[in-house]
């Protein structure tokens, strides 16, 4: 049985990275975590999970946040990895250049919302600098 509130973890990626997970784990319990996946435009994906581990990769369809759910069974201590691999931006993509300029000469920053300069994924790949 399930007992705690889920983890959350958030990664920024861009269109057409991979993101691996994996998650070890020890646990008194009889039951294993349930570890979920969710990268931006792509099909939520529910990791297996064997004794002492689960793992599992997706591929973003868009650039954006990615999302990793934990939800663990009562006395479970774990450790989770996530790398990203494949993927980028194009030359005027905020995608790797949030609070500077993208290649192309737009930016990625708050400021730029005032001088109307962005690129246009800032507020997909820096949602910080849109709500500030």
């Amino acid at each position: 049985t399930m007992c705690c509130d889920p983890d959350w973890y958030q990664i920024m990626v861009n269109s057409g990275q991979e993101i691996s997970v994996a998650v070890e784990y020890a646990t008194e319990a009889d039951s294993k975590p349930i570890v979920v996946l969710m990268a931006p435009g792509a099909p939520e994906v529910t990791l297996p999970c064997n004794a002492d581990a689960c793992d599992g990769v997706a591929t973003a369809g868009s650039t954006g946040a990615a999302y990793i759910q934990v939800t663990r069974p009562a006395n479970t201590l774990y450790d989770i990895g996530a790398t990203l691999s494949g993927g980028g931006g194009s030359d005027d993509s905020c995608a790797g250049y949030c609070g500077e300029s993208a290649p192309s000469g737009c930016w990625c920053d708050s400021s730029c919302l005032e001088y109307d300069d962005c690129c246009d994924d800032i507020c997909d790949a820096c949602p910080d600098a849109c709500s500030a």
